[in-house]
């Protein structure tokens, strides 16, 4: 409506409004709820009307001072989770919610109490069990595991380690036990030591109780059991003489609860050897001479059998030495190695092992002739091992002595003499190679006087091969 000066009035046309109905009500609590209270956290729920955010403010006064992590989908059961609090400390909290036109509700003060810390100790933290028989079992030693907080605690793993075992458990549950431990009690874990082996052992009781990790070392020393049973006595023993100067020894192994170490041998009641096979090689002896020999096991222990029934034998009666073919070998010149002088082991030559191992020329003897080098050599010559050779010298002179060797080891070694007396001297046999390939070893400056002599070449150190032997003028 409009009025002029002289008070004339007039009206407008009638325009309808329409006014909008705006939300200025914040959300409506209920259920206002804290749960799971632990040491270092708790929940807090509750309810709105309408949809809306989450957040609680919390701290030791109602200042508060801490705000939870902004929940921003709009909801109407809400949740937050308290963390890093303290232990067994008062809080004040309150609950904050925001609806979707923007009014924020804000609870009323309420107060929690964390729950205390969990706490245990255990004792002892070591043990020693001192020394127990290998095969048996300690007295059974305690643990103890202590609840030392204000909640109920359990253990949940316990393992050993070591030769220590875990006799009785009476830390976790069972059908007549939940295995929560009530502040203040204790349970008792009982620990054996059973040693497999000899000697110092170590081991660890690891427990996991309230989500904390303890450990108990254990220390024992294992004792084996005095052994004494003696080994089975050996039987089956046969004496064979092999040449003038050697017997050969077989018997059946003996038997042991722990194990054999070895065979005393024994000639005419003397003992003579001990082996750790159940063979032997009576070397030395002198011929046509009867001997009569006896074994024992032995163990580890020193437990000793009885000696085996007796066997004898009676060495082959020597044959006179003389030159292979007849006459001496003239020097200077060369004689091949396997013409050794005639005559049996001990005597003409000394091998180590019966029969000719390698089965070539002279059948008839214990030295190992093999074929080589265009035609035969005498093979793998061992330490001790020796060959004799009947030769004439020519003239009185200087002389240089060697042999013709090949070895693929580099510490084999012989000497020569000349009528028993050494006179080269050690000689080293170099590393030729290849056992096939041959170089003339010696020492020079050797004095000899004409006519017959005995030459022999004696293996001080194993192994080399030997083709020939020679003597020539020279310093």
């Amino acid at each position: 409506m409009a009025r002029d000066a002289a008070g004339n009035t007039a009206a407008s046309t009638a325009v309808g409004v329409t006014v909008a109905n705006v939300d200025t009500t914040p959300p409506l609590f209920s259920s206002i709820t804290v749960s799971s209270i632990g040491p270092n956290s708790t929940a807090i729920t509750w309810t709105t009307n309408e949809p809306s955010d989450s957040q609680v403010e919390y701290g030791l006064t109602t200042a508060y001072g801490s705000l939870t992590a902004l929940g921003p989908p709009l909801v109407t059961a809400h949740s937050q989770t308290l963390t890093g609090l303290a232990p067994a400390t008062f809080y004040h909290y309150r609950v904050r919610s925001r609806d979707g036109a923007g009014n924020l509700a804000v609870s009323a003060d309420f107060t929690l109490t964390t729950a205390s810390a969990a706490s245990v100790s255990v004792s002892p933290t070591s043990l020693s069990f001192g020394s127990v028989t290998v095969g048996s079992s300690s007295a059974a030693q305690d643990v103890q595991i202590t609840n030392t907080g204000s909640v109920g605690v359990s253990v949940s793993s316990l393992t050993t380690t070591g030769p220590f075992t875990i006799s009785q458990n009476y830390c976790q549950s069972n059908s007549g036990w939940n295995g929560v431990m009530a502040p203040g009690t204790h349970c008792d874990v009982l620990v054996s030591f059973a040693p497999v082996a000899g000697g110092s052992a170590t081991g660890t009781l690891s427990i996991i109780a309230a989500t904390r990790a303890s450990a108990v070392s254990f220390t024992g020393t294992g004792v084996v059991p005095a052994d004494t049973t003696l080994p089975s006595t050996p039987t089956g023993l046969t004496a064979t003489a092999v040449s003038s100067s050697q017997v050969t020894l077989t018997w059946s192994p003996s038997t042991d609860n722990v194990g054999v170490a070895g065979y005393k041998v024994f000639q005419n009641g003397t003992q003579i050897a001990t082996v750790s096979t159940s063979g032997y090689q009576d070397a030395g002896r002198s011929p046509a001479t009867t001997y009569t020999y006896t074994v024992a096991a032995y163990d580890a222990a020193g437990n000793a059998s009885a000696q085996s029934s007796a066997a004898s034998a009676t060495t082959l009666s020597a044959v006179s030495q003389s030159p292979y073919g007849g006459m001496p070998w003239a020097m200077p010149g060369i004689v091949p190695a396997e013409n050794f002088d005639n005559g049996s082991n001990g005597v003409a030559y000394y091998d180590a092992t019966p029969g000719n191992q390698g089965g070539q020329y002279r059948l008839d003897v214990d030295v190992d002739i093999m074929a080589g080098n265009g035609g035969y050599v005498i093979g793998a010559f061992q330490t001790g091992e020796w060959l004799a050779y009947t030769i004439n010298i020519s003239a009185a002179g200087t002389y240089r002595i060697e042999a013709l060797v090949s070895s693929e080891l580099s510490t084999s070694r012989f000497h020569i003499e000349i009528d028993g007396v050494n006179t080269t001297g050690s000689v080293s046999v170099p590393n030729t190679g290849s056992w096939n390939t041959f170089n003339w070893i010696g020492k020079g400056g050797v004095n000899l006087t004409a006519g017959l002599h005995t030459l022999r070449i004696y293996a001080e150190q194993q192994y080399f091969n030997l083709d020939a032997i020679r003597v020539r003028k020279g310093p």
